[in-house]
């Protein structure tokens, strides 16, 4: 059963990334739980305001259901297919800022080295760059970093099938 845990008296959630308000109608003897209408922001992420403060609603249910502290903005909190929009807990994880940049669905990995006129790879790993190779062709350095993220930006609970990087746009 989908059991739901409260963030308020007023606003709880479910792990299926639903959440509901309490409509206090004070006209009402019994008030009636309502789901609240999300809208995406720019960005794919929904957002409430719960005691005239904005929430985004990941953060709300990762608080809820991983004992995320939702006032520590340290605490990073990843979606692991990627998508902004996919609030199940199951699709959660609280993590770091580099945890979750290893998540990126658009890395890139290599720049044009202008002086060796070739493409240059390299990675970060802790904060540092760690130089991959100057390679003749895009696609050869895209490889070498392809390569590296698989070993350097390892995320246990990714799904098999989670696509590490895009194919280059024609």
């Amino acid at each position: 059963m989908n059991e739901p845990q409260y963030f308020t008296p007023e606003v709880r959630c479910y792990s299926d990334g639903r959440v509901e308000r309490k409509d206090t109608n004070p006209r009402w003897k019994n008030p009636k739980w309502r789901l609240v209408k999300l809208t995406p922001n720019r960005y794919g992420r929904y957002r409430i305001e719960v005691d005239k403060k904005y929430y985004f609603v990941y953060r709300i249910i990762a608080s809820c259901f991983l004992n995320l502290d939702i006032e520590n903005l340290e605490d990073v909190v990843d979606h692991r297919d990627g998508n902004p929009s996919n609030n199940r807990i199951e699709n959660l994880r609280v993590t770091t800022k580099q945890g979750n940049s290893w998540n990126q669905v658009r890395a890139k990995g290599y720049t044009w080295h202008e002086r060796a006129q070739k493409w240059q790879a390299q990675i970060e790993v802790k904060g540092k760059k760690f130089f991959l190779g100057l390679f003749d062709t895009e696609e050869e350095a895209r490889q070498s970093y392809l390569a590296a993220k698989l070993i350097y930006h390892v995320i246990p609970e990714r799904p098999i099938n989670f696509p590490i990087v895009q194919p280059l746009p024609e």
